[in-house]
């Protein structure tokens, strides 16, 4: 409750944790180089030096997500530490799907 007497949810309070945040982000980062591949192998087809940095974020941004998610948990609020764990999740899962759709 802050001194207005107004009560914020506790998903909003990422300055206790901070670990979750960064989860969350690295997660987003995931994702977005999971959509950087996808392109990559559907539609567009650009020289080396453009390609490679966008696929070194995907290690990056799942193991990132997935190992800060887990740390992340151990403190609260979990929200944003959930939230990474989701993402580095899907990540995945979205990974395999275009592994196995499009080899």
């Amino acid at each position: 409750m802050t001194i207005t007497g107004h009560i914020h949810p506790p998903l909003i309070d990422h300055a206790r944790n901070p670990v979750g945040v960064l989860s969350a982000v690295l997660g987003g980062i995931g994702l977005a180089a999971l959509a950087w591949a996808w392109l990559l192998t559907t539609s567009i087809d650009p020289p080396q030096w453009v390609r490679a940095p966008g696929l070194l974020l995907l290690p990056v941004g799942v193991l990132g997500s997935l190992s800060s998610g887990v740390v992340g948990l151990l403190s609260r609020p979990r929200f944003w530490a959930a939230v990474g764990l989701a993402l580095g999740l899907s990540t995945l899962v979205g990974l395999l799907v275009v592994q196995v759709r499009y080899g």
